[in-house]
């Protein structure tokens, strides 16, 4: 089942998601240090993250000290499914790992 968030717009897309889409990133869900079945290994910048959609929880500091929703948990929920690429979004601005994982489910 899909989570849409409701993003008319451009204006209305939280910065984190912005990142999300367009930042290079790795989703992982066959990682090893990936322990249940709603937690991915992703990577950015290097460095991996866990990340639990069904909890909605990330190792990284933004959830951690800040208490919110971080990019890679956002990445992990566009490339599960669990979030619909707002029809505004231009293709072409996604990262290309997002992009070519969207077009192998389709």
């Amino acid at each position: 089942m899909s989570t849409t968030r409701p993003m008319a717009t451009a204006n209305d897309i939280p910065q984190t998601h912005v990142r999300a889409l367009t930042e290079p990133m790795t989703i992982n869900q066959d990682d090893p240090d990936a322990w249940g079945d709603h937690e991915v290994a992703v990577y950015s910048e290097d460095r991996q993250y866990l990340v639990n959609i069904e909890i909605g929880h990330c190792d990284c500091p933004d959830v951690q000290y800040r208490r919110r929703e971080c990019k890679h948990l956002a990445r992990a929920r566009y490339s599960l499914g669990e979030y619909d690429l707002p029809e505004w979004v231009d293709d072409a601005q996604l990262d290309d790992q997002l992009r070519q994982r969207l077009e192998d489910d389709s």
